[in-house]
């Protein structure tokens, strides 16, 4: 458990501040995911319409197939495999500090003045 004085202020303000910090990455790793996630598919519609790709195969088999021919596809794929990771990570992060948050309002909210 975090170890916050839920009477320290400025421990709370710290806390909350570093709790939207990790908002603004979670925010940037799903754009990131998007972008990347984007890039596959349009190259995978791309493969579809060559024929060099069966559309009867698993969209995930589909992307591993289609970078053995291209760096750059690697690259996009690795990139899609880590940010959703990432943001995947960042939302659970992001969960258990709004518990936390949570709970020390309740804690001030039903602390007798």
């Amino acid at each position: 458990m975090y170890q916050l004085d839920f009477t320290d202020a400025q421990s709370l303000k710290e806390f909350a501040l570093k709790t939207v910090d990790l908002a603004e990455e979670y925010q940037q790793a799903r754009n990131s995911y998007a972008n990347s996630l984007k890039d596959l598919k349009i190259e995978l519609a791309k493969a579809y319409q060559a024929g060099t790709v069966k559309e009867s195969i698993s969209e995930d088999k589909a992307f591993v197939m289609l970078s053995n021919n291209s760096a750059e596809l690697q690259t996009a794929l690795k990139n899609v495999i880590e940010d959703e990771q990432t943001y995947k990570g960042l939302e659970k992060v992001l969960d258990a500090r709004q518990a936390v948050i949570t709970l020390y309002q309740s804690i001030l909210k039903n602390t007798p003045k």
